[in-house]
């Protein structure tokens, strides 16, 4: 296939366009850059602007820094056509980073132009990278900090990014996505697929060379970051001149000691100082995990949460052989822990305590991932194996689209994969998080295979799979239960594999999203998506064709299978029928209602078989979902006894891995069958606690879901009582505040329904480390215009933009919808292009650390963006809010007031405003960020008119310890101005 030694790429090239905007319709080119080689040798190079009488958005010019001056005198369209005509050879091929982008502005003037799309196969040669944006490559691979969105220096930097890729990838990985071409039959056919894999046999001194043409010397670039990695390992190294080490033993003394060695600690973590609050969390935690109970800890801003749980927990592990388990609300927060937190951790202790007592070393930390985020290779070679390995059969999952070559991609894409994890240790395997979203949007049939091969741990075949040394659950697994420390996250945390023992003793971090987890985890759902996709797998009969093959085997086996089919065939054309009467009928009794969203999900609750008895149109969709039930019962009543046929545990995996294949698909099959009938069958019946509801949105379909009510008795039967301690910490768990919001936390975690005995009488809500009513002035203002009304974003910029420009920006302004954070990123735009920086979310992956490196700018994002930043000193000294958070108003939440207010009292008090206000607070919290950090806030919200007094003292209130005034917008401005200038 690849017969020459440096391979054969004819005449190609690079390319990048700049455009006024995405729509290539009434958008335009304003910037062109390429590079089109003969070969290995340059042939052409090509740099312009390209001329526009249409004012830019101010949006694009802060992406590109063109400006509408730049572009008058830029040539027109028409004569960069004529200079780029070579484009028009139709054996040139050029590369560009998403190509389609490309294409749809280029294609009209060089209609036969062949564009390559670089995404795919950086997506190869860079297996562990969800993200595959140019910027986030560019950063990743250390080539320049940011992307400088210009034509001629991105297609430069691609043709980087590229070259320098291939050379990092092994002969090894090259060898095998040849043959895995050969494999699939990806020939010059294919050539989209073709070309970039000819590179594979180009030899590294090649590449070398040509990265010559790119202005780029690959020794320089070798030689910079192999010092910065050396810099960073000698920045990282002891020092001798530290006290005598002490014996760690698990009691209060010993943690007390550690937090109080400022000098050791410094030496590793500078700007250490300790804090009294630090180490009563870590002392709380020991005398929890010493005394087998349960605690609260609500830990602010500033307290170093969390190696105040880290370090006692490595003591205790490892002094009590007992394993720990720490559990956070998002994947960043893990992988943030596992490279500097524990790393961190670990040399402190190792720095202070005697290596004989407590070898740090000696400490195993695993990562797991729940079930469902691994994929299962015996799946995929089921799957392979029914598509034909290419061939296309009727029954395969590849059957999503006409174009071949995206089908052969897929197929390439899952085999790559597997194949790595063949080669790779537990930490490096990769998994479902590390599929890149823009993979999955351009391959649907890589979006459908993820699904349709993750593991399911009620099905996995565990160690009788052939397969299992290479899989990233089960090698999961045994790693965990080898562990001192396991990290998760909370879903893990309630679906705990079954092949590991949960740790008695849990740390649950970010505790505050733990109500929102627990609905999660135990809701039932089933999707309008899920009934068509098993409607189609009964029309080919998929998963139930490995029972087939099961089935031939046995004597009598061919007269079942007729029979099965004959059933299945019957009830499928019923089902297919009943199932377009339900989509049709719900989507119609949704739009007819008064209140109707298409944009946002509507919902209703689910009505029983006794209350229905008009027959109206509104009410057909629930007789359909009662007979969309019906079908479901059929089938598994045909299907499931077939599982008890075989006894898994007795296949000879050596001798009969397909029989494997074909049971394990099989019965994963049968339990999304009957998955589905447990949440029709809780939909229709009435259970305590719970909600059946149907969802619907115009774009998705609908949703039918069976919701917990009392996620706190959850909490209680399924963390709390099967456990010796479990500890629930965040920096806004409650308010802090006697005037309410601690009950409602309490009842959401399940703490209220503990006995006095394992519990502590009351939480340890931490004081505050900084002195906000000194430091922060915050001023809730209501004259302002409604939120929804067109002038609440010029009016509230015509008032902020005085404030920033005193200021010298300093500011973060977080906004709750993306039509207001729009309006407001192109006023701000327009006012303070060339003088003030802006660093917009979304505009660059690095928009945090860039805001922090300059002297001075404005930070601009949504509402959640501000939960997240972390930036000390005086950079951010203001911050504006465009509206107090909302708790969801959803059939759910109003189930949860009404229940609260009956079993436990006040719920407006202690569940609905306590929430927004610890909701608030989580953004209040990223002003102060040291001892001498200050500034001011405004929060506006024209809501507020109509609240009682009573309620907005209530509200202040709960937001204690920040001493919050009720202002207009103007003299509140002015007092923040005076006070952040002043001081």
């Amino acid at each position: 296939m690849f017969e020459n030694e440096n391979g054969e790429l004819g005449i190609w090239g690079v390319i990048d366009i700049e455009t006024s905007g995405m729509d290539a319709q009434n958008d335009h080119i304003i910037d062109i850059g390429i590079v089109v080689f003969d070969n290995f040798k340059v042939k052409h190079r090509y740099n312009s602007l390209v001329h526009s009488n249409k004012k830019l958005n101010p949006l694009i010019t802060k992406l590109t820094g063109i400006t509408d001056r730049d572009l008058l005198t830029a040539p027109s369209w028409e004569q960069v056509k004529e200079e780029i005509s070579f484009l028009k050879d139709e054996n040139i091929t050029l590369m560009a980073h998403n190509a389609k982008f490309e294409h749809s502005f280029l294609k009209s003037d060089f209609p036969k132009i062949t564009l390559v799309d670089s995404i795919p196969f950086l997506g190869l040669l860079h297996p562990k990278k969800s993200r595959l944006s140019l910027e986030s490559l560019i950063v990743n691979l250390k080539i320049k900090e940011k992307e400088d969105h210009r034509g001629l220096e991105d297609a430069i930097d691609l043709l980087r990014v590229w070259i320098i890729s291939l050379i990092n990838t092994s002969p090894e990985k090259k060898i095998m996505l040849q043959s895995l071409a050969l494999k699939f039959g990806i020939t010059k056919e294919y050539f989209n697929l073709y070309w970039p894999l000819s590179w594979m046999k180009i030899k590294n001194s090649t590449l070398i060379k040509l990265l010559d043409s790119a202005d780029f010397n690959y020794n320089d670039y070798l030689e910079k970051n192999l010092n910065e990695n050396k810099n960073e390992i000698e920045a990282q190294l002891d020092t001798d001149d530290y006290p005598e080490k002490f014996e760690a033993e698990f009691n209060s003394d010993v943690i007390n000691k550690i937090f109080r060695n400022e000098k050791v600690i410094r030496e590793i973590h500078p700007g250490y100082d300790y804090r009294e609050s630090q180490a009563q969390m870590s002392l709380k935690i020991g005398q929890s995990f010493k005394n087998k109970i349960h605690a609260l800890i609500q830990a602010p801003t500033g307290t170093g949460k969390t190696l105040g749980y880290l370090i006692p927990s490595m003591i205790f592990t490892k002094t009590q052989k007992e394993t720990v388990l720490i559990s956070t609300g998002t994947k960043s927060l893990q992988n943030q822990m596992m490279i500097k937190d524990i790393p961190l951790s670990k040399r402190i202790l190792k720095n202070i305590l005697d290596d004989n007592s407590l070898n740090v070393d000696d400490i195993k930390i695993v990562q797991l991932l729940g079930s469902n985020n691994h994929l299962c290779e015996l799946m995929w070679q089921k799957t392979l194996e029914e598509s034909g390995a290419g061939n296309f059969s009727q029954q395969s999952l590849f059957q999503t689209n006409k174009d071949e070559s995206l089908e052969k991609f897929s197929l390439l894409y899952f085999d790559y994969l597997f194949y790595l994890n063949g080669h790779f240790e537990y930490n490096e395997k990769i998994n479902r998080n590390d599929l890149p979203f823009v993979l999955k949007k351009e391959f649907p049939n890589i979006e459908k295979v993820e699904k349709e091969i993750s593991v399911d741990f009620r099905s996995c075949s565990g160690g009788i799979c052939p397969l299992k040394d290479n899989c990233s659950y089960f090698l999961g697994i045994k790693e965990a239960q080898k562990a001192d420390i396991i990290i998760g996250n909370h879903a893990l945390t309630y679906s705990w594999p079954k092949g590991v023992k949960r740790p008695e003793y849990i740390i649950l971090d970010e505790a505050h999203k733990i109500e929102e987890e627990a609905t999660s985890s135990f809701t039932l759902k089933v999707e309008q998506k899920d009934l068509t996709e098993l409607n189609n797998q009964l029309i080919n009969m998929q998963g139930i064709g490995a029972l087939f093959y099961l089935l031939q085997k046995k004597e009598g086996g061919f007269a079942k299978i007729e029979e099965i089919k004959a059933a299945v065939t019957s009830v499928q054309k019923q089902f297919g029928e009943e199932l377009v009467d339900l989509s049709d009928n719900i989507e119609l009794m949704f739009v007819k209602l008064k209140n109707y969203q298409p944009l946002y999900w509507n919902e209703m609750l689910m009505l029983d078989q006794a209350t229905i008895k008009s027959g109206s149109l509104e009410e057909r969709s629930f007789f359909n979902i009662f007979k969309i039930k019906d079908y479901i019962d059929k089938l598994e009543k045909v299907l499931s006894p077939y599982l008890s046929e075989w006894d898994v545990q007795k296949f000879d995996f050596k001798k009969e891995q397909n029989e494997i294949m074909s049971y394990t698909r099989f019965e994963v099959f049968v339990t999304k069958l009957s998955d589905m009938q447990d949440v029709l069958n809780a939909l229709i019946t009435k259970i305590e606690n719970k909600i059946g509801i149907i969802k619907y949105l115009k774009d998705y379909g609908f949703s039918l879901e069976v919701q917990p009510i009392d996620v706190g008795l959850i909490n209680w039967q399924q963390l709390l009582v099967p456990n010796s301690s479990v500890i629930f910490t965040s920096a806004t768990l409650s308010v802090m505040s006697d005037k309410g919001g601690a009950k409602g936390t309490e009842w959401a975690l399940g703490y209220i329904y503990l006995d006095p005995a394992k519990r502590f009488k009351t939480g340890l809500y931490l004081p505050p480390v900084y002195d906000y009513k000194k430091n922060c002035k915050v001023f809730l203002v209501n004259d302002v215009p409604a939120l929804n009304d067109a002038s609440f974003v010029p009016t509230i910029m015509e008032h902020i933009i005085p404030t920033v420009e005193k200021l010298k920006g300093r500011s973060l302004l977080l906004f709750s919808a993306r039509t207001r954070f729009d309006k407001a990123t192109n006023i701000l735009l327009e006012k303070f292009n060339g003088t003030i920086p802006l660093f917009i979310q979304g505009m660059g992956n690095n928009v945090v650390e860039e805001f922090k490196k300059s002297p001075w700018g404005i930070l601009i994002g949504m509402e959640s963006f501000g939960e997240g930043i972390d930036v000390p000193g005086d950079q951010i000294s203001f911050i504006f809010i465009d509206k107090i958070p909302d708790l969801r108003q959803e059939l759910i939440i109003e189930a949860r007031r009404k229940y609260f207010e009956t079993k436990f009292g006040n719920e407006f008090l202690e569940y609905y405003l306590s929430y927004r206000a610890k909701n608030l607070q989580q953004k209040l919290g990223r002003l102060l960020r040291t001892n001498s950090d200050h500034g001011g806030v405004v929060i506006v919200d024209s809501r507020i008119h109509k609240w009682k007094d009573k309620t907005v003292n209530q509200f202040i209130g709960l937001l204690n310890p920040y001493e919050v005034k009720l202002n207009k917008l103007k003299p509140a401005l002015i007092e923040i101005e005076q006070f952040i200038l002043e001081t």
